[in-house]
């Protein structure tokens, strides 16, 4: 497996937040993470019993586990998504997303995925759901620039910059300190800033520090 300490920037507890089955794999195609639906899927009962095996250690067909090895392969290769691959998973039907997974430097070092079963009945509503998450939040996840916030039961993404400047909201800093502070315009200040009131729904400065406050974005500030 994969030297560990490279995954770092990444917050493995986030993909339990996702609905679906949610995997983690290393540029070698061993697991890394998983969240606890993918585990039962596999057959294990807790999600760390996977960490370091590959997919022909898991109980899956021969032939659909050198059908996921090729397409990470294909993923980390193109830097590309594949997005709703129809398949199956130990003779049942699934549609799965891959995205290729970085380091902070934009180079490839592994595969993001989620796998839905498809049922009669369901297979358009899951396609959509899944095709969703993906571009939403896979994407995110999986670009260093962006971070997800557990704000209640929800999960928020977002940038550098709006991390940034929720930090400086909390300082007090007036629209013109911030941009000073960052090297940024005003304007530009001002739309990070309406993005952070949105994404927290918030409609005042005073209601955005609360929510900054009391949800894991002050933690983040904090260890940043």
């Amino acid at each position: 497996m994969s030297d560990p300490q490279i995954y770092d920037h990444l917050d493995f507890d986030i993909i339990d937040y996702l609905p679906g089955h949610v995997f983690l794999k290393d540029a070698q195609s061993k697991y890394i993470s998983t969240n606890q639906s993918f585990a039962k899927a596999s057959g294990v009962e807790k999600k760390g019993q996977l960490l370091g095996q590959g997919d022909f250690e898991m109980p899956w067909l021969e032939r659909e586990s050198r059908k996921f090895v090729q397409d990470d392969k294909h993923v980390m290769h193109t830097e590309k998504p594949l997005l709703e691959i129809q398949e199956t998973l130990m003779k049942r039907a699934v549609l799965t997303h891959k995205f290729p997974l970085f380091d902070p430097k934009r180079k490839v070092i592994g595969v993001l995925g989620m796998f839905f079963y498809l049922s009669k009945g369901q297979e358009n509503q899951d396609s959509k759901l899944a095709h969703l998450l993906s571009l939403r939040n896979f994407n995110a996840i999986t670009d260093p620039r962006k971070q997800f916030i557990a704000m209640g039961n929800e999960l928020v993404c977002l940038t550098k910059r709006e991390i940034d400047c929720a930090h400086l909201v909390l300082l007090g800093y007036s629209a013109k300190e911030m941009a000073h502070r960052l090297g940024i315009s005003v304007y530009t200040v001002q739309i990070h800033i309406k993005n952070l009131k949105n994404k927290l729904k918030c409609n005042s400065r005073s209601m955005l520090v609360d929510k900054i406050l009391s949800s894991d974005l002050v933690k983040v500030i904090i260890n940043r």
